[in-house]
Formats: C-alpha cells, structure tokens, sequence
C-alpha cells in the first residue's frame, strides 16, 4: 500500500459514535471529565472506529528502531550491533518490554527507522 492509498482510506471522524461515547462516560459514577487525557482518547478511538463501545482487545507497540553512530563520540555505550540484537529480540519477546507485552497480549511491530545492520 502506498502512503497516498494509506491516507485515501482515513475518514472523518465519527462525531455520533463521538457523542454516545461521551455520553457514557458523563454517566458513570466519577467526577465529569476526571479521567483527563484518557477519557478524550476514548473519545477519539470512538470517532475513528465509528463504535462507541471502544475495544482494545488487539493492541501493539510499535518499536522504532535505528542507530545513531556516535560511541565514537561518548554519546551512547553501545554499538550498531546492538541495535540490531535488540530489534530481533523484540520479535522473540526477548526484552524487558517484550516480557511486558507478552504479560499484556501486546504484540510488538518493530520498525528499522535506520539500522545499518540487517536483521533477520
């Protein structure tokens, strides 16, 4: 899919599923609006859905992953190498955060944003 196919398929927001959404969260027993910025994303998921009754069943982390090059320099302490290990081993689950992302049925998406090493 190209970027223009990509942004083709992004529609409005659907402010009726917006407002029911809204509707139900003022009705639950809490302060209005006490939930801050979460509460507005809800909001927002419902918009972009078109479903008030937001689900967040399959969830993801999406891992930018790219090297800077500067051990050189003192600016980091490990290598490009590194960059690609840790890139693999966020398919494996073999993290600190992939451990938390199994715990949660999170899948994990990393994405090369400029590694120079290849990875599998």
């Amino acid at each position: 899919m190209t970027l223009e196919e990509a942004i083709a398929k992004i529609k409005p927001l659907d402010h009726n599923a917006m407002e029911i959404a809204q509707k139900r969260w003022d009705s639950i027993a809490k302060p209005l609006h006490s939930l801050g910025k979460l509460e507005t994303l809800l909001i927002q998921i419902a918009g972009i859905t078109g479903n008030a009754e937001v689900d967040l069943s399959r969830r993801g982390l999406i891992a930018m992953c790219a090297d800077n090059g500067v051990v050189e320099e003192g600016v980091t302490q490990t290598g490009q190498e590194v960059t690609a290990i840790v890139a693999e081993n966020f398919l494996k689950y073999d993290t600190s955060v992939g451990v938390m992302c199994k715990q949660n049925h999170v899948e994990i998406f990393p994405v090369d944003m400029g590694m120079v090493t290849d990875t599998k």
